[in-house]
């Protein structure tokens, strides 16, 4: 057995010694023996060669028939796995099971403690059967490169055995997903974008796409569709409203998420602009400068290219138009931290 003591407790000592009164010289004395007894480890091996650490009257030990049978796979948010837990038959009767993660880094034993998530619990029935009351269940709706364990407690709370880390990655909606679900609202924008054009002026349509988790289901949406300001002059640029995109990014995987994975916008017409007005199509210097400055898709909503790929003043509002797209070849890239969810 090995009885381990940091070292700073030889500080806090030395401390000791340089107090001049034998009343405060007691009191402290008598902190450091509490400091050092609450934080004393003992560590040592069984039979199998297994390290067994016991930290504040708790015996912690890794057992490796323990597992959650996850390790190597990759998801999209959204995916369930169920009845993924194997215990060794018999030997933890009637311990209470939790499946804790964490993004990036090992989920931490004590089990409550953030930025470990608690993702489900029950009770190990005879023969390594699980309770039925509670169906043992990890919901992937936080995407992230996750570490899961498996958690064993016995009914004294005194001993508690875990699993070996498993890897997932769990990944945003891709590209294909967020034109599927939101191919109707892009169209509606622009021709919205088309109604308001008139001789008084035009303005641009945009929203930002998300992937929402909600009552134990992901999907693709979008907010609002947000105007851009009136341009008055036909020798003015049009813009959108690329203001940062609202992000719920919660803890608990059952809790309302929302993940920016995609912006869109319009061009306007030039219809009501005179013939010596004209512009390029498609994406513009600086839609193309905020789309590097993101890991996140892009999609506008333009007229199609001619031979010189520019629209002149007085073209017919209805002529050919079509969908754009930037960074659509791949999702948004997973989050290797908690604050990697805060950004976009």
């Amino acid at each position: 057995m090995i009885i381990s003591i940091r070292f700073s407790y030889l500080f806090l000592f030395l401390a000791i010694l340089k107090i001049r009164f034998m009343k405060e010289k007691i009191i402290y004395v008598f902190m450091l023996l509490i400091v050092i007894v609450s934080c004393t480890e003992e560590e040592s091996f069984d039979e199998y060669g297994v390290r067994i650490l016991k930290k504040n009257g708790v015996v912690f030990a890794m057992d490796s028939r323990l597992s959650l049978n996850l390790d190597g796979t990759n998801d999209y948010m959204g995916v369930r796995k169920e009845n993924v837990l194997t215990f060794p038959e018999g030997e933890y009767d009637g311990w209470r099971y939790y499946v804790i993660g964490n993004i990036g880094a090992e989920p931490n034993y004590k089990i409550i403690d953030d930025p470990s998530i608690h993702y489900t619990e029950g009770i190990i029935y005879a023969d390594g059967e699980v309770s039925q009351k509670v169906v043992p269940r990890i919901f992937l709706s936080i995407p992230g490169e996750w570490k899961f364990k498996l958690v064993v407690q016995n009914e004294k709370k005194d001993t508690i055995r875990v699993s070996k880390v498993e890897n997932v990655e769990v990944w945003f909606p891709d590209p294909l997903e967020i034109e599927a679900a939101l191919s109707d609202d892009m169209y509606e924008a622009w021709n919205e974008t088309l109604e308001d054009a008139s001789e008084m002026g035009r303005r641009e349509k945009s929203f930002w796409i998300y992937a929402v988790a909600k009552n134990g289901e992901v999907s693709v949406q979008r907010d609002e569709i947000k105007d851009g300001p009136w341009i008055m002059n036909c020798d003015e640029t049009a813009h959108t409203d690329f203001t940062a995109p609202e992000i719920i990014s919660p803890l608990d995987p059952l809790d309302e998420a929302w993940y920016p994975i995609g912006f869109f916008h319009t061009h306007t017409p030039l219809t009501y602009c005179p013939p010596e007005a004209h512009r390029g199509v498609g994406f513009s210097g600086g839609d193309i400068q905020a789309v590097g400055a993101h890991g996140i898709a892009f999609y506008l909503y333009d007229y199609s290219a001619d031979f010189e790929g520019e629209i002149y003043g007085g073209h017919d509002l209805h002529q050919a138009a079509k969908l754009y797209y930037e960074n659509c070849e791949e999702r948004r890239p997973t989050p290797k931290s908690w604050a990697d969810l805060d950004t976009y």
